[in-house]
């Protein structure tokens, strides 16, 4: 009787610790934790439990980082977190730690490419981003990358976003040539491309690409150079290794493979990498009869049709510009 007796009470004190345990346990994995504000850790590859509870509790993420690492691993739950860079929400909860690196939702990154950025500008900025891993090993060639903002993981590597960037360009300019209009001068989706890449430096103004693509386009049907000035500059910086601030008319007369001034037709390849609306436009011009366009001085552009035209344009220009110098003295 006796025995059975202190079976008993063990039995209840045992109970009682276990049902203490399972309180608590159900207590700290719920509770708020001590992050006041959103907080982004990297978990890096080969870490293990305790390694990754001590990462969390010295970036403000997790407190008692001994309980969480013993609860997930009587559960047998350490296998399925997983590496990656995490934004935890404030005030994170053990478990919703747990359900966070279990479910892999990483924090994603994003690396913008501006419309009308050489390949070397965007190699330059892959590069230096934060977050990427690994070498460049298959570099692409100017007008292979589409101009947008990517998105990527920490420790996703630079070749991987690269080949991302050029799977875009290569699905847009797919789709955007299945819809080209009838007629165009354009033979190929490369010529496309260089022509979208001189009609992207030429101007910033959506509305105006497809007066400017018909410039080009006109020109090119009657056997007329381009001479268009970013082609120039663009020249004298890959071929004569220089860099052009300010166009000046002797520029003009020197020699590269690129200057429209001088060669017939397309240059030999894009002079930068041209946004979707530069290549729409590039494949469907406006119906014009314009020749010539030169800035107007608010940051659009007059067309002409006749050179007699353009030449006014250009006075009308150059009076704007001799005005704003008189003011700014």
């Amino acid at each position: 009787m006796q025995a059975l007796r202190l079976i008993i009470i063990f039995s209840t004190i045992i109970l009682i610790c276990i049902i203490f345990l399972l309180n608590f346990s159900l207590s700290y994995y719920l509770q708020n934790g001590p992050n006041k504000i959103p907080h982004i850790v990297v978990i890096e590859k080969g870490l293990g439990l305790r390694e990754i509870s001590d990462v969390l509790s010295q970036n403000g993420i997790l407190i008692k980082p001994k309980i969480f690492t013993y609860l997930l691993a009587i559960n047998r739950l350490e296998n399925n977190l997983k590496a990656g860079e995490y934004k935890f929400p404030a005030n994170v909860s053990p478990k919703e730690i747990y359900e966070i690196l279990s479910e892999g939702d990483t924090f994603l990154r994003s690396i913008t490419i501006i419309e009308g950025e050489t390949i070397n500008e965007i190699l330059m900025k892959i590069r230096i981003i934060d977050g990427l891993t690994g070498k460049i090993t298959k570099v692409p060639k100017e007008g292979e990358v589409l101009p947008e903002t990517y998105h990527f993981s920490w420790g996703d590597s630079r070749q991987k976003i690269i080949n991302l960037m050029k799977n875009s360009m290569t699905k847009k300019l797919d789709q955007e040539w299945s819809k080209r209009s009838p007629g165009i001068s354009l033979k190929n989706k490369r010529e496309a491309i260089i022509l979208a890449s001189i009609i992207e430096k030429e101007t910033s103004l959506n509305d105006e690409k497809r007066i400017v693509s018909s410039v080009f386009h006109n020109r090119l049907r009657i056997g007329m150079r381009l001479q268009s000035d970013p082609t120039v500059v663009y020249g004298m910086m890959v071929q004569k290794n220089k860099k052009v601030r300010k166009l000046k008319s002797k520029d003009i007369k020197i020699f590269t493979e690129y200057n429209t001034y001088l060669i017939d037709g397309l240059p030999p390849g894009p002079i930068s990498n041209p946004g979707l609306d530069s290549i729409n436009a590039a494949l469907n011009p406006k119906n014009t009869d314009y020749l010539y366009f030169v800035a107007n001085g608010m940051g659009g552009h007059n067309f002409a049709t006749t050179f007699s035209e353009h030449l006014l344009n250009i006075k009308q220009w150059k009076k704007k510009i001799n005005s704003r110098r008189k003011k700014n003295k």
